[in-house]
């Protein structure tokens, strides 16, 4: 299996994909999001070597075993830090101490977007089926409430802000939606009153 790593930021490290679980294990092995056996059976095992510092093999438990999520590995606007997306699980780990981390909480990641021309150093967007994430040079920039019932569609970018379209259930047809991409504040989109809360008016 061949994944992609998306070298879209600056970054100080190197991403190997490792085959299989080596039969003696390194010191500096690591397990996410927890150290359980059942999870390294099926788990996404890449080689972590950071510029300045020992390399680490690292251990990801995968979500699903479905082709609509995202597995891969990408660059983030800090480029201490590297984000490994196995089956649609999300993990912000530091390189160069990889006892940080975070599992995020969008699950499965569907599409992931690197945007270069926001914040300064940029954002990566994180999107499952109904919510949108933004990673920051200091992690989790901001969150949107449910935008969607399932599924949405980014269409484009201008001017800073993310113009796509979220399912409505209700009226059986897709309805536009904005995203602020400093702030995260949106207008539009659709899903159940009790995910949708905060989305009006906050652009």
């Amino acid at each position: 299996m061949a994944i992609p790593f998306h070298e879209d930021f600056p970054h100080d490290y190197r991403v190997r994909l490792l085959a299989a679980r080596p039969a003696i294990l390194p010191v500096r092995y690591f397990v996410y999001p927890k150290l359980v056996d059942e999870i390294e059976k099926e788990a996404l095992l890449l080689e972590i070597s950071p510029n300045a510092g020992a390399s680490w093999t690292g251990a990801f438990a995968l979500g699903f075993a479905e082709p609509s999520v995202v597995t891969g590995a990408f660059s983030c606007p800090n480029p201490c830090w590297i984000c490994v997306i196995a089956g649609g699980y999300a993990y912000l780990v530091n390189a160069s101490a990889p006892a940080e981390f975070v599992h995020l909480r969008p699950r499965p990641v569907t599409q992931a977007l690197p945007v270069a021309a926001v914040k300064d150093a940029g954002i990566l967007l994180l999107c499952d089926f109904t919510t949108i994430t933004a990673i920051g040079v200091d992690g989790v920039a901001w969150e949107t409430p449910a935008l969607s019932w399932e599924g949405l569609s980014l269409e484009k970018i201008e001017g800073g802000v993310l113009y796509g379209k979220g399912w409505d259930a209700i009226a059986d047809r897709e309805v536009p939606f904005t995203v602020d991409l400093m702030t995260g504040g949106c207008e539009g989109g659709a899903a159940p009153p009790r995910q949708s809360a905060g989305c009006e008016g906050r652009l």
